[in-house]
Parts: C-alpha cells; structure tokens; sequence
C-alpha cells in the first residue's frame, strides 16, 4: 500500500528556536499531554540560535518510529514499533503489527512526502541495516533479509536468515539491538555478547555470530577512529576507552573491575528539562520538586556520535544523547587527557540548558542518526506511555501518573526531525546501489562519515577485487586520512591487507590511521617475528598508540597456536611499551589484558627499572589482582617470595595490593562469599616470614593481616568448613548463569555490591539493598513471587524511588539463575532455587497480575 502527501508537511515553514534555561516559575510542572498535530508540536521544539529543526516525516507517514536507515536507492526506511504500549497493560505486544515504512523525497527538499509499507506483519521489530538491493531487519527472533524487486517500494522478497536473533519474551528494552557496520567490518550490537559477520549471496545472505563482549542496552555507535560507545538507562557512556573484545580473548569478558573505566566531569548526569516530567518511573525522588523536572538521566538509548559535515566544524563527532523521558537530547563531547584517554563533558552545563528540548510532554527522543545530508536526524516515538509495560503495573506511582493524565491514549503518532545548520546547505542523498566500484572507493574519503561506512560496507560485501589496486594506493597515499583509513579496513574485509603494505602503514603520521594499521596488522605479528621487530621501530610515545600495541601484541599470549618465540617477543616488547607511560591507569588495565598469566614477568621487567613506587602503583595493584585471582595456588605462594626479595620501598604497595584483590561489599567487610582461599597442609614459610614483617612494620600490620585471608591450612578458618556455604555442580552453574543476568540488568538498581545505588536526591536508594535481605535470605516462595510479578508500597516503612519490575517473562530456567545468585552473592548464604519451585510457584499464582506489597508478603 502507498500514500502520498498532497501538501508537504513544510508547507508551515521551517522553524528555528532557540533553547533558553528557564526558571521554575517558567517551567509548567504539570502539562496538559492532550497530542499536538506534528505542526504545533515543531513549534515547541528549542535548539540553540544558528540552528534550525526541519519536520521530514510524520503521522499518518510514520506511526511509533523507533529505528531507521537509508538504503541503497535514497530511500529512508524506518521500523515502527506499532505494537508497542497500545494500552497501560502492554495489551498485543506480541501481536504481528510492526512494521518497516519507506519514506521517499521526491523532490529533493529533505522533506519526506511519499510512503509505502516496505515489510509488515512483524513482531517487535527493533533495528535495520542497508545492504545492496535490500535491508536487513531484525524482529526476534529472526534477522530477515527484504528486498523489493518489482519497483513498487513493498518488500517481495522476505526471507530469514538468522533465527537466534533473541527471544520473543521478555522486555523489549532488554533485547539484542544495533546491526551497526562497524569500522572493522563486524556489525555490532547492543545487549548481547554477539557480533555479526554478512556476506551476501542469492538466498538473501548468511549472518554468522561471533563472540564479543556484552554491550549496553539499547543503541550502539561508534566515532570515526572505529572506538564503539554502549549506554544503559541512566549510565550515558560504559567507558569503553579500549576495544573491549580483547578482553574476550583474555577471557575476561566477565571481569567487571576491567570495565570500570567510565569518565565524565562532574555532575555530567544532570539533565536540565524545560517541561515538567512527573510521568518518572522513579517516582517523585527522581524529578526536582520546585518543577517536576527530571534531575538526571534516566531511559538514555539510541545514542550517536555525528560524523556529518554539515553542521560546523564543532559538532563533528559530538556525542547525542535522546532522553525520551526528560524530553531532550543531550549534545556531548569527548575530550582526551594527555595519556590519551576520553572524558566525557557537557559544553552546556554552565547555561543549564540542553541542546533540543520540547515543551510538549509527547516528545519522546529515541534515536539519533546521522544523514547521508550531513545533517543530524532524530527520531520521536510522539506518545504518552515510553516505559515497558513491566514499569507500569498497578499500583505503581507510574501507573498512577499514566492515569491520572491519560497517557495511555496517546498512541500510533511519530515524527522525524532533521537539525542543520543555517547558512549550510545540507548535501545530497546518493543512490549508492547505483555507484561504480570506483566511485564507492572515491566516497571512502568523504568529509561525511556515514559515506565512508556505507561505501566500505558494499565494497567488502561485494568482495570485487578490481577495486584492490586503488585501495592500495588510497591506503598509503591518499591525502585525507578519512580515506586512508577506510581504504585499509576495505582492503583487509577484501583478504588483501598485507605485510608490506602494513609496515608502510603503521609508521602513518596520523595517528588515527597508525593505531589502526597495529590493529589490521595483528595476523602478521601472530605469524612473522621480523613484523614483531618492525612495531618495535615505532616511536610509542603517544598513549595511544602504546595501548594498541600492548592489546595488539597481547593476542600472542592470549591465542593459541602462536609460535613461542612470537610470544616472548610480544611479550618484552609489551614490557618495554609501558614504561613511557607508568602514570597512565588505562593502560595498566590494557596490560593485565595482555599480559595474562605473566603478571610476575611485567612487575619483574618494571620494578628492575627501579620506579618511584608512586609511579609504579598502579602497575602493582593490577598485576597483583591477576595473581591472586587465577586460582593458581604455587603462584600466589610465589608471589609471597617475590614480594620479600623486592626491594623494601615496593612491600607496602604489594602487600596493599593483595589486600585490595579481595573481593569486598560496599561497606568495606571481606565478601567471604565471592571468596576462595588458596588451601595448605601446612603453615607456609612464607606466611610466617610475612607475619615477621608486620611485626616490625606496624603501618603495614592490618594490610598484611588482611592479604593474608588469601591462605588457608589445618585449624585455620575455611580451611574444614567454608566460612559462608559453597555451591557446586548444577547449583553452582546456576549461580554463574546469575552473575551474568545480575550485572546486565539488576546491576542498574540494586548495585554492583547489592547495596543499593543512590538516587538522585544523593541521598535514599533507588531500590533496596539485597545483602542480608530477609526477602532474598529467607523462604524460597518470597523471592520467587516478587521476581514473577514485582514488589510495590513502602518496604520496612521506606519509600524507594524505584519499581521492583516484574520478571515473570522470563523462563524458569532464567528465574532459578538470578535466585540462586542473589541468594548467594555478597556473604548471604542461602539455598539455591531449582527451576521446580519456580515452576510450583508460577503455577499457584498464574492468574496474578499485580505486584505484591510487603505486608502481602509476610
């Protein structure tokens, strides 16, 4: 089916505001959420001056707009999430009535005005990808290549190509998300430990999954240097300053302390609303009580990096950041410190204001993109309801605001806004299903990143090699390092990347394109010792560089089947790269990445050049975690040896160091639960030789008393019994199934340690905390009910900001998982719970919809 606009939505004319701060008596707390016509709705869209919001597409055109992609032909194609929160109880979520719309501009002004259904019939769709003559669309729980052969904008060719592309069940937000081509021609996603290789063929193609680390929830983008970025609710950046699937091949993907690394300055989570928001998951604790206003992040998803060339030179590669639920989007910027790692600061946050902001409550900001027209495009879902029906039970305050305002009614509406810049034309939208070879290896060097993407993408996905001999000379000579970069990632997708091209290639003097070229070449130093030597020659002066040779070379150590001759190079030349930079702390962490399982030999090669210990700190404390956790009992006893034959003024820091590889909860006590002492027959020697320095060192006598909790022999606690009980077998797998659920999603709540995350206000948490919680420690049936249907009302006479979701959706293999983990996790001691008693308990109560309340409970 088509429709046609008879009169262009712009017909009412471009509009341009601007975004003051405003005062709460400005601030309306409480707006009225009837819908606006798109028209009136622009109106009330603020941006800076110099900018302006062009209104492309909207209702009838769009309905519940959630994702969106330019294909091949210059079309705009955009998934509707039609199904999506049509009443208060998410009635039809599941039914098959999403769909993909594309949206045509016929006469080139950037305003949409002819449509047609591309794809419909689906359920849940949640993200699209371009590839030649088609689309990639994934709707759990397949990934479905479409394509329209006759010409009539309407898909004729659907097909599955991948059917593991989620579960249908559970919460839409906590499902795999992205299909993004990433620089090193993997696509990557969002919620999910997967990422993905295409390659096309007359069957519609072939999907194979690979393994990566798990990233964020909803949305994935990365910069033009290929660095991926990840965001949670109300975390806007997981602090990725190094590609994290290194990790994976270290095999700790799992190790959260790694991961830590997010910076931002102060107060960067504060968001500043020019409309009240009373409609907060969070409840009243979460918004400003003089106006209503959200104070900090909350739903963040869909952000982008804009790689365009048509809004200044200011705005390449500022960081957007949509916030359906404070109505605005957030403008960011990286910037690096000296040893070359990124914080992220807000350039607004002295006027209080926000980039793009509405005063209509129905504004919900859902994805940002950048345009083939080099301009910044955003994506407004337009509705009342934006949480998950999980959110919005009864008897949640949520429930009530939805009520009491009629939010529930605001439904199938959406809109499509375009920011530019005044006096910058925006550029054309090509037809890159139509470009030559050579023309797709021209676009690589283009001024607008979503070119360069794009051009890489068809040109790898094609596998043409007539296109090699240009790549070749691009790569090394061209004169933009946007195409020197994108010209080496097509060549290795193409499998001709090569030796001699990477030894000119890593001595580039951009470096961008440097670290990138270590990173292409890595096959060669797994391989080629003379290419080891060859990295050796670079001048790794610039952090950034040092930490893409120490992950790089870690790939030796960490893989098999490298020559040993090749890992002990990597390895002395790792040790030799990180002592220009003992202050950086980043890349102490690239180094126990690296260096797993040679702790010993880079403290060895670092403390022999004799370091201030201040210096060396850092280095200590990581390397000492790794050995003390691997579970290796000869070599935390070495490491005992070791400590004593170093020279005085490092003991403190090691000693300090053991002590702090301890796993501990907030409050500072040893978590005995997440702890395995290492077990003796026998007091060892060098125990007691440590005994002896503390009693000649009594700053060093309580560290030493605690980093001996890592020994353990005959008469000694936890050597006969655990100090805490010890899960094995089944339940065992459980409790790690758990862990993985915990920190990908309960983590946002309750904490890392359970105990708790502090709201907005800084004062009361967000939920409450589980460790030594009667709720999670005491009958198994009480756990399970709150997780099948949620926990509302004041606990142990506390209000808390936060609602307890129900999880019923999930299965009882995932419900026994999360259980058994809490009730283990940070020294609470309980049984397991086998899938049996969720299934019992299911069973009893299936006809229950409501959350419970405490004095249900008791």
């Amino acid at each position: 089916m088509k429709f046609s606009f008879i009169a262009k939505l712009m017909a009412f004319a471009t509009l341009s505001q601007i975004c003051f701060a405003q005062s709460a008596n400005t601030i309306n707390p409480d707006p009225d959420a009837t819908p606006l016509s798109p028209q009136e709705s622009h109106k009330l869209v603020k941006v800076p001056e110099g900018f302006q919001v062009d209104l492309v597409a909207a209702e009838p055109m769009v309905n519940e707009p959630i994702a969106m992609a330019w294909g091949g032909d210059g079309a705009l194609y955009v998934v509707e999430l039609r199904g999506y929160m049509q009443d208060a109880d998410h009635t039809g979520a599941q039914d098959p009535v999403g769909q993909v719309v594309r949206l045509v501009d016929t006469n080139g002004d950037g305003i949409m005005d002819k449509q047609s259904v591309f794809v419909d019939k689906l359920v849940e769709p949640r993200t699209i990808a371009a590839v030649k003559g088609g689309m990639l669309v994934g709707a759990p729980p397949d990934i479905f290549f479409c394509q329209d052969t006759t010409g009539d904008g309407v898909a004729d060719v659907r097909k599955s190509i991948y059917d593991k592309f989620a579960k249908r069940t559970g919460n839409v937000e906590h499902k795999i998300n992205g299909l993004m081509w990433g620089l090193d021609n993997y696509m990557y996603n969002a919620k999910s430990s997967e990422k993905f290789t295409y390659a096309p063929d007359d069957q519609g193609g072939k999907i194979t999954s690979h393994r990566s680390v798990f990233r964020g929830q909803w949305g994935i983008t990365q910069d033009s240097e290929g660095n991926i970025y990840s965001t949670g609710n109300t975390n806007p950046w997981y602090g990725e300053q190094f590609r994290l699937d290194y990790l994976e091949a270290a095999g700790l993907s799992n190790a959260n302390f790694i991961k830590d690394l997010e910076m931002f300055e102060p107060n960067f989570k504060e968001v500043f609303p020019i409309v009240g928001t009373p409609d907060v998951q969070g409840g009243t604790g979460a918004i400003r009580p003089e106006d209503n206003t959200l104070k900090s992040f909350t739903a963040i998803g869909g952000q982008h990096i804009f790689r365009g060339d048509k809004l200044g030179e200011d705005m390449k590669e500022s960081y957007w950041i949509p916030e359906p639920v404070g109505r605005l989007v957030r403008r960011a910027k990286f910037v690096e410190d000296s040893q070359g790692n990124r914080r992220l600061i807000n350039p607004m946050k002295d006027q209080k204001v926000e980039f793009m902001a509405s005063t209509d409550p129905n504004f919900r900001p859902v994805h940002a993109y950048t345009g083939p027209d080099g301009c910044l495009y955003i994506v407004d879902m337009y509705r009342g309801i934006i949480q998950d029906g999980n959110w919005v039970k009864p008897g949640s305050y949520l429930r009530r605001e939805v009520e009491r305002r009629d939010l529930q009614k605001n439904i199938q509406r959406g809109r499509i806004y375009r920011i530019s810049k005044k006096g910058i034309k925006p550029g054309a939208v090509p037809k890159l299903d139509e470009f030559t070879t050579a023309q797709l290896v021209e676009a690589l060097a283009h001024p607008n990143g979503w070119w360069r993407d794009e051009a890489q993408k068809r040109l790898v996905l094609a596998q043409d090699k007539s296109a090699v001999k240009s790549l070749k000379t691009m790569a090394l000579n061209d004169s933009s390092h946007f195409g020197r970069l994108h010209a080496m990632w097509t060549l290795h997708g193409l499998g001709e990347w090569n030796a001699d091209l990477a030894k000119q290639a890593i001595q580039d003097k951009h470096i961008s394109v440097q670290v990138n070229a270590v990173r292409a070449s890595e096959a060669f130093m797994q391989q080629d010792l003379a290419f080891i030597a060859e990295i050796a020659k670079l001048d790794n002066s610039n952090p950034k560089l040092a930490k893409q040779i120490v992950l790089s070379l870690g790939l030796c150590n960490s893989l098999k089947d490298i020559a040993q001759e090749n890992r002990e190079a990597a390895s002395q030349l790792i040790s030799k790269t990180i002592l220009k930079h003992l202050d950086n702390r980043v890349l102490a962490v690239c180094t126990m990445t690296a260096m797993k399982g040679k702790e010993e030999f880079v403290l060895k090669n670092l403390l022999a050049q004799n370091p201030d210990p201040k210096h060396a700190k850092e280095w200590i404390i990581s390397m000492t975690r790794m050995i003390m956790v691997s579970k290796n009992k000869k070599r935390a006893l070495n490491y005992l040896d070791y400590i004593l034959s170093t020279d005085k003024k490092y003991h403190a820091a090691m000693i300090h160091a053991m002590e702090k590889a301890l796993p501990i909860t907030r409050k500072g006590d040893i978590d005995f639960a997440q702890h395995d002492a290492y077990k003796f027959t026998n007091k060892p020697a060098s125990v007691s030789k440590l005994e002896d320095l503390a009693k000649t060192n009594k700053a060093m006598d309580a560290f030493i008393t605690e980093a001996l909790y890592w020994f353990t022999w005959p008469g000694q606690p936890g050597y006969d019994k655990p100090r805490v009980a010890v899960l094995k077998g089944k339940e065992k797998k459980q409790f790690d199934k758990g862990k993985i659920i915990y920190d990908s999603l309960c983590y946002a709540c309750h904490g890392k340690d359970g105990m708790g995350i502090i709201g907005t206000d800084g004062k009361s948490l967000l939920a409450p905390a589980l460790v030594n919680n009667p709720r999670v420690k005491g009958h198994q049936n009480t756990l399970i009910k709150i997780l099948l249907h949620g926990m509302t009302g004041p606990i142990d006479g506390k209000t808390y900001s936060g609602l307890m979701a129900p999880m019923g959706s999930n299965d009882d293999e995932w419900m026994s998982a999360i259980t058994t983990y809490i009730r283990n996790a940070w020294g609470n001691g309980a049984s397991a719970i086998p899938t049996r008693q969720i299934e019992k308990v299911r069973s009893s109560y299936g006809g229950r919809t409501k959350p419970w309340t405490q004095q249900e409970l008791q």
